[in-house]
C-alpha cells in the first residue's frame, strides 16, 4: 500500500479517535502540500502535520505520561508512523522505515496471525489484567473485540480504546447487542445521537460510571426507584470538578 493511502487511512482513524476522546478542539490536520503552502520552517519533510492548541497540545507538552498520549503514539505506530514536534503547537507525522507491505489477498484469520495484531492483542489483555472486561472471568482463551470497523483498516490499525478484552461468551453476546444498538440509531436524528453521546461523555466525566448506569437502567421502569437513583447519582458528583 502506498504511503499516501496509508496516511489517508490514518487520518480517518485519527479523526474518530480524537472526536471520541474530545481532543479535536482547536485542532487541524494538514496534508503536506497544504502545510508547505504556509511556508513554515519546520516539518516540511513530514507526511502530514497536525496543529493543536487544545487538549492534545496540553497532553503532549505537559502530561506525556497520560493514557491518551500512549494511545496516540500506539495508533500512529499501528499505521507505521510516528510524530515529531516542530513547535509546541504543531507536530509532523513521519513514516517508520521498513514497514511491512500489506497483502490484500490475506484472509482475516491470516491477518490476525500478524505480529502487529499479536502485539496489540497482548496490550489489550494486559490492560484488562487478563480478565474478561464484561463479566470478569479469568480464562486462557480471551478474545479481543473490535467495537467498530473502519473500511480498509487492518485489525491492528485501531485505537486501543476501541478494543475490548472478552471471553468467548461475552464476545458473542456483545456482537448481538452492538448490532441491535446500531439498528436503534436509525430511529434517531443526528442531533439526538449527539445528545445521547453527550449523556455518556458528560455523565461519565461528572459521575461514577456505576451510579450513572444504575440511574439509566431505571428510567421509566419505576418512578420512585428512578427518583431515588437520581438523587443518589447527584450526591456522587465528583468533588473538585467545578
Amino acid at each position: 500500500m502506498s504511503t499516501e493511502n496509508q496516511i489517508n487511512k490514518l487520518k480517518k482513524m485519527l479523526r474518530l479517535w480524537l472526536s471520541k476522546n474530545e481532543l479535536d478542539h482547536d485542532l487541524k490536520i494538514y496534508t503536506i502540500e497544504q502545510w508547505r503552502e504556509k511556508k513554515e520552517k519546520y516539518l516540511n519533510d513530514s507526511e502530514m502535520v497536525i496543529t493543536t492548541e487544545g487538549a492534545l497540545n496540553f497532553i503532549i507538552n505537559y502530561n506525556p505520561e497520560d493514557r491518551l498520549h500512549e494511545e496516540f503514539i500506539e495508533l500512529l505506530e499501528s499505521f507505521g508512523f510516528y510524530y515529531e514536534l516542530g513547535h509546541s503547537w504543531n507536530l509532523g507525522i513521519y513514516k517508520i522505515d521498513e514497514i511491512k507491505k500489506e497483502n490484500s489477498k490475506l484472509t482475516y484469520s491470516e491477518k490476525i496471525k500478524d505480529n502487529r495484531w499479536i502485539q496489540k492483542r497482548e496490550i489489550i489483555k494486559k490492560r484488562a489484567d487478563n480478565k474478561c472486561e464484561d463479566c470478569g472471568s479469568e480464562i486462557d482463551s480471551l478474545e479481543i473485540h473490535h467495537c467498530y470497523y473502519q473500511y480498509g483498516c487492518e485489525p491492528w490499525e485501531y485505537p486501543s480504546d476501541s478494543l475490548r478484552c472478552l471471553c468467548r461468551k461475552c464476545h458473542q453476546n456483545r456482537d448481538l447487542i452492538e448490532k441491535t444498538q446500531r439498528g436503534l440509531l436509525a430511529q434517531l436524528s443526528q442531533t439526538e445521537i449527539e445528545s445521547l453521546n453527550r449523556l455518556l461523555t458528560t455523565g461519565l466525566y461528572w459521575y461514577p460510571q456505576k451510579n450513572l448506569f444504575e440511574f439509566i437502567r431505571t428510567i421509566g421502569a419505576d418512578e420512585i426507584l428512578m427518583k431515588n437513583n437520581f438523587a443518589s447519582l447527584i450526591k456522587k458528583k465528583r468533588i473538585g470538578y467545578d
